[in-house]
């Protein structure tokens, strides 16, 4: 599926790489102006396109199994949840929470995503 295909590209090359960045730049929060603020809005304005609570609309997808540990590791970091910069993210990450194969594979540590 493209759509997924285009998930996936994302959560690697903008996600990843940039929330990589920002964690090893030792910030203690994300300013909205930041990169990955700049990320975590395009993060929220995806998620508007597809409606739903996950990355293609109301489905648990292969898109959501890419995006979740980048994510959830972002979430662990900053608590992006506590802002109301990024309404859907926080929305999406309580969905990605609720689920158990996303509580399973969440790992703890803070260097696993290096």
């Amino acid at each position: 599926n493209e759509d997924v295909n285009r998930w996936q590209r994302w959560s690697d090359d903008r996600l990843g790489t940039v929330g990589k960045q920002h964690v090893l730049s030792s910030c203690d929060s994300v300013d909205i102006d930041s990169e990955l603020g700049t990320v975590l809005r395009e993060l929220d304005e995806n998620l508007a396109e597809h409606g739903g609570q996950f990355a293609l609309g109301h489905q648990f997808s292969l898109a959501d199994c890419a995006i979740a540990p980048f994510l959830t590791r972002l979430e662990t970091q900053y608590s992006l949840s506590s802002s109301n910069n990024w309404p859907r993210v926080t929305s999406y990450l309580q969905a990605l929470s609720a689920r158990e194969s996303v509580k399973r594979s969440t790992v703890s540590s803070w260097w696993w995503w290096w």
